[in-house]
């Protein structure tokens, strides 16, 4: 593995997004990716992102857990 992703692209196929959505998920979500400098390639540590999945997933996992299932609405699918 290498020791840092270089390139949105790289990054993107990680985490497994398109590569459009680097910058929102660094801005808005916490995505541990960066610009030197605030702009030009970006940059990422395999490590950390592993970290941050499995952050979401938990996260995801505890959200899922308390939210009311809508199995039984009535309607067919």
């Amino acid at each position: 593995m290498p020791i840092v992703l270089i390139g949105r692209k790289a990054i993107a196929q990680a985490i497994g997004v398109g590569y459009n959505t680097i910058p929102h998920l660094a801005e808005k979500e916490g995505l541990p990716a960066w610009q030197d400098g605030g702009r030009g390639i970006w940059k990422a540590l395999p490590d950390d992102l592993t970290q941050w999945l499995r952050r979401r997933r938990r996260r995801s996992r505890t959200v899922r857990r308390t939210s009311p299932t809508s199995r039984s609405s009535g309607r067919a699918s």
